[in-house]
């Protein structure tokens, strides 16, 4: 049985939010995800750096990943429970210990989520390009059993400063004359994911929260 990603639970948490109500505004996710081999010592020597980050009041930095995120003026960091309660359209169903950081807007209607998942047989030996795959193809089958009205793209994602491009995908989710828009990308570090969704009012709204994704400073 095929299980549906992080990133593709966000997506279908968010339409069924917006369902149930939330509301309207676009969805934006941006997701580094990555494979590896089954948990070994050397993964779980990594996992305390893969994890480790940094947060103050201005920025978020894993330099695991080699990504930095400094909010945008008015944002603040806050944490998961206090978002999925929120009227926010974009709620996670990540496990809260995956959860690395979660910044939003005032009104919590745009948001950044970053969750660390650690390797486990579902992700073993895959490629970011192919987990990004396997989440689309879970998303797709939820939607249609959901008969949400949706569309993906794929494309390809770059932060500043990174010197490769990332497996993205844009999703476009329509209900009740509302609309979600997400778009994600997928990285790797010693076989732990990097899941980013970010969160927007619009299109351009979800550019400038993505470009304040940045690489980490060498």
């Amino acid at each position: 049985m095929r299980t549906i990603g992080k990133i593709a639970t966000f997506a279908v948490s968010a339409s069924l939010a917006l369902t149930l109500g939330a509301c309207g505004g676009s969805a934006s996710s941006s997701s580094s995800s990555a494979a590896s081999s089954s948990e070994s010592s050397s993964a779980a020597s990594s996992s305390a750096s893969v994890s480790e980050n940094t947060t103050d009041a201005d920025h978020y930095e894993n330099k695991a990943f080699g990504i930095n995120f400094r909010p945008l003026e008015g944002w603040t960091f806050t944490d998961i429970t206090t978002l999925n309660n929120s009227s926010s359209p974009i709620v996670s169903t990540a496990n809260s210990d995956e959860i690395d950081m979660v910044a939003a807007s005032p009104d919590m209607k745009s948001a950044a989520i970053v969750a660390i998942v650690p390797p486990n047989d579902s992700n073993a030996g895959k490629t970011a390009d192919q987990v990004l795959k396997e989440q689309l193809e879970g998303m797709k089958t939820a939607f249609e059993q959901k008969k949400v009205d949706y569309t993906i793209e794929e494309t390809e994602v770059v932060f500043e400063g990174l010197d490769r491009k990332l497996p993205g995908a844009v999703i476009t989710i329509k209900s009740d004359g509302q609309e979600v828009v997400m778009a994600q990308a997928v990285a790797e570090s010693d076989g732990y994911f990097m899941e980013i969704l970010v969160g927007a009012q619009d299109k351009d709204s979800i550019n400038q929260v993505i470009n304040q994704f940045k690489a980490v400073a060498q």
